[in-house]
């Protein structure tokens, strides 16, 4: 990482690793991602992740969530990261044993 005039530059030998934050602050971090995650806060938990715009995170979050909860999730997240989570679940689909879990989740985004 450096900083400059420009802004913050971020440098990675990981060409998979994509930093793209989306309304960050102080308290956005991963470990409060993991905090809120036992706490099961899941909407407060998955909107942190979709900020920090880190997937690993954010489906090990998706695949914690109980399904009698995928809704009320789903139910309260902003309209602009409905896009970017279909994409993740469409990529976990097809590669999970877990189609029926993770089509629920389609159906409920699908939904609001």
């Amino acid at each position: 990482a450096a900083a400059s005039v420009e802004g913050l530059l971020i440098y990675s030998l990981d060409e998979n690793l994509t930093f793209d934050p989306t309304d960050l602050d102080l308290e956005v971090t991963p470990s409060n991602v993991n905090v809120l995650m036992e706490e099961k806060h899941w909407s407060k938990a998955v909107a942190m992740a979709l900020r920090l715009n880190d997937h690993e995170l954010l489906l090990d979050i998706l695949g914690k969530v109980p399904l009698d909860d995928v809704r009320l999730v789903t139910q309260s997240l902003p309209e602009m990261f409905v896009e970017r989570i279909l994409s993740l679940l469409a990529e976990k689909i097809e590669l999970s044993p877990h189609i029926q879990f993770y089509l629920k989740w389609v159906v409920f985004m699908m939904e609001c």
